[in-house]
């Protein structure tokens, strides 16, 4: 029979693990000789002193600064702040009740303040104007309805009339959109009126459209143009009139910095401090030319009226620690307005006026840990308003359309907190 080998219990001592605290701690190294001290679980300055002077670094992942410079950010953890403290509580905005002063109108919230929530539901249905101003959501943020700050539209330029008696006046710009918390954009312009029909030799050429605003520490380019404007008939004994050019963009300063960095993202605002906007405004559109004939004035016609420009989308800024949206976000720019139809004339007719240019697509800012979209996010440039058509008799000429804005972004940050 096989005999057991007996040891004694301490003769197994030298295999047994040595028993450790469990608790973790990172290893601080001093490189360099600087002004630093070196203390049982932290590094700090000379003479640091809490909430006063100096800076400590803790070996529990903490640390203390009295201001820090990141010149490049890739990956953000622990982004509790960025979500909001949660001051307002939980709300949910169902299209009637009245949310933390802001009551609705016809479903409609527009926002005049930032919203610090807890939870935030919007429900189906219900629109947010975020008007300059920006969403967070301390647990989440629950989309069922529409998030937009969409640019204004241009209005149509009008049309022309037979005979003498009048032009087609231009269309209004769209409005601008003011700034809250973020930046507001520039308004759209008028287009141009349309020359007169006349019984005078000579010309009578329409105006040309007006030139977009410019916007100065702008992210990105310049506006659109506006569409230029068609020309009158030739008539018997007269002379045509020649439609007017498109507005050009609006230009302007640009700024250093976009939203792609989080940094000027979360604040709206570039190293120089400046307040970001998106670009600078489209061209109204060039007026139709009137047409020119001898003998009665009726045999004439005028030209339709440009197109008003579209105003640019602003910043749609949305922070939550869970994002849900099965509606719609969007910040479109505003479209152009189309040119007025030329006038008929009993002999010739006027030229359509152009079409307005669209107003920039905004920039959507979407920061949150985790996100769900089952709904859509658009960020277009409005369309181009359309030209005019020609009047009847002769050969007058159709305004051109406007040009389209430029699209937006979406930006999105996933924090790991």
């Amino acid at each position: 029979m096989a005999k057991t080998s007996q040891r004694k219990p301490e003769e197994f001592k030298q295999y047994r693990p040595e028993m450790r605290s469990t608790e973790y701690r990172n290893p601080i190294v001093v490189v360099g000789d600087g002004a630093a001290e070196v203390e049982k679980g932290y590094l700090q300055s000379t003479g640091f002193r809490t909430g006063a002077h100096g800076w400590r670094l803790k070996d529990d992942g903490t640390a203390e600064f009295d201001s820090v410079t990141i010149r490049r950010v890739t990956q953000v953890g622990g982004g509790t702040s960025y979500y909001g403290n949660g001051e307002d509580g939980s709300v949910t905005f169902d299209g009637s009740t009245t949310i933390l002063g802001m009551a609705p109108s016809s479903s409609v919230y527009t926002l005049t303040r930032d919203i610090f929530g807890d939870v935030i539901i919007i429900d189906t249905g219900v629109t947010i104007k975020c008007n300059g101003y920006r969403l967070h959501a301390k647990t989440s943020l629950t989309n069922n309805g529409t998030i937009e700050g969409n640019g204004n539209n241009g209005s149509n330029g009008a049309n022309g009339s037979g005979g003498t008696s009048g032009t087609g006046t231009g269309g209004a710009g769209g409005s601008s959109l003011p700034a809250g918390s973020l930046h507001g954009t520039v308004a759209g312009v008028a287009g141009s009126n349309g020359s007169a029909g006349s019984i005078a030799g000579g010309s009578n050429n329409a105006g040309n459209g007006t030139t977009g605003n410019d916007e100065n520490n702008r992210m990105y380019g310049n506006g659109s143009a506006g569409g230029t404007g068609g020309n009158g008939a030739l008539g018997a004994g007269g002379s045509s009139a020649t439609g007017g050019t498109g507005g050009a963009s609006g230009a302007g300063t640009s700024s250093v910095n976009s939203y792609s960095n989080i940094n000027f993202a979360t604040s709206g605002f570039d190293f120089n401090g400046l307040l970001k906007t998106r670009s600078g405004g489209g061209g109204g559109g060039g007026g139709g030319g009137g047409c020119l004939v001898s003998g009665a004035g009726a045999n004439a016609a005028d030209g339709g009226g440009g197109g008003g420009s579209g105003s640019a989308a602003r910043t749609i800024w949305i922070s939550a620690r869970e994002l849900i949206n099965g509606g719609t976000i969007s910040a479109n720019g505003g479209n152009g307005g189309n040119g007025g139809n030329g006038g008929n004339g009993a002999v010739v007719g006027g030229g359509g006026g152009g079409g307005g240019a669209g107003g920039a697509g905004g920039e959507v800012v979407l920061i949150y840990n985790t996100f769900t979209n089952n709904g859509t996010i658009t960020y277009s440039g409005g369309a181009g308003g359309t030209g005019g058509s020609p009047g009847t008799g002769g050969s007058p000429t159709a305004g051109s359309s406007g040009t389209a804005g430029s699209s937006g972004h979406l930006r999105e940050f996933q924090l790991l907190l």
